[in-house]
């Protein structure tokens, strides 16, 4: 069972290393049959690639709006920009 992926798309290197570790020892438990072992590190394989994308998404999507629209910020806009339309009456 040394089917093992290829992490190299990975980025991030310590995280890399993490996935490709936490991948061997989830094949080492489905081999010893310890099932629930295989799910948690499986689990962890999968939670490491999604946040690692994610946050991969984030930082891309960032750095084209400050492209985009470098001079505005929160702190730029007027406070009526920020009510919210009176949905609330007193």
């Amino acid at each position: 069972m040394d089917d093992a992926p290829d992490f190299s798309f990975v980025s991030d290197a310590r995280l890399r290393e993490l996935l490709e570790q936490y991948y061997q020892q989830a094949l080492n438990a489905l081999g010893a049959q310890a099932y629930v072992g295989t799910l948690a590190l499986s689990r962890a394989v999968l939670e490491g690639l999604l946040t690692w994308r994610l946050e991969l998404d984030r930082d891309q999507a960032s750095a084209k709006y400050r492209e985009l629209a470098p001079e505005k910020t929160w702190q730029d806009r007027k406070p009526l920009q920020f009510q919210i339309g009176g949905s609330i009456s007193l």
